[in-house]
């Protein structure tokens, strides 16, 4: 027997689902020009619903020239190493002989663990130490990319509302109900239209700051 309460639920839900998805397409743009480090939160009516907050991208390098820096990574000591294309051994021997004789038979790479250290150090402090000196000094296809740029919205709801949504069946509180309706069900307001029958549902449910 065909079940039309569940398929109409599934069909809500999914019109929900679609209606959501287009409403956080129209926030984006409306958080553009949020700074870094906004923290913003929000009620319905006297409940605290959670915050919004832009957080602050941190500072980090990138490679702008991976020939440059396999060039200047090879004068360190554990830098970088060489691997036959395709890797066919490890004899350290034999890669140094197809080096030797067939030089577009191997490729340098920097080795992972170097390069995480090197990124960590221009990130840092905008250089890495030379070899002979020691002296801070800039890392060629390596440039330094400075944080406090906004990042996505983190979007935080407190626990009490987060258990609450998670609670099939629990009835909301008159603001958070009132709230639904009019900003994502666009639902008029009690007795906008006139009609003073018009009512939304009440609760008895407790309201908290």
């Amino acid at each position: 027997m065909t079940d039309y309460t569940t398929a109409t639920k599934a069909l809500i839900i999914q019109f929900l689902t679609e209606r959501l998805k287009a409403m956080r397409a129209q926030l984006t743009p409306e958080m553009a020009g949020w700074e870094a480090g906004t923290r913003v939160p929000g009620k319905a009516g006297t409940m605290r619903l959670g915050a919004v907050t832009i957080p602050s991208s941190s500072d980090t390098a990138t490679v702008t020239d991976v020939a440059a820096l396999t060039a200047w990574a090879a004068q360190y000591t554990d830098g970088t190493h060489d691997r036959i294309t395709p890797a066919c051994t490890a004899d350290p021997q034999i890669v140094a002989w197809v080096k030797e004789a067939f030089p577009g038979a191997v490729e340098t790479r920097i080795r992972d663990a170097f390069l995480d250290e090197v990124k960590g150090h221009v990130a840092m402090f905008g250089g890495y130490p030379d070899p002979l000196t020691g002296e801070m000094t800039p890392v060629p296809g390596m440039v330094k990319v400075d944080g406090g740029k906004p990042g996505s919205p983190m979007v935080k709801l407190d626990r009490q509302v987060k258990d609450l949504a998670a609670t099939v069946g629990a009835p909301l509180p008159d603001a958070m109900y009132e709230a639904v309706a009019r900003d994502v069900l666009s639902l008029p307001a009690p007795g906008s239209n006139g009609d003073d029958n018009v009512v939304l549902w009440h609760s008895d449910a407790a309201v908290s700051e």
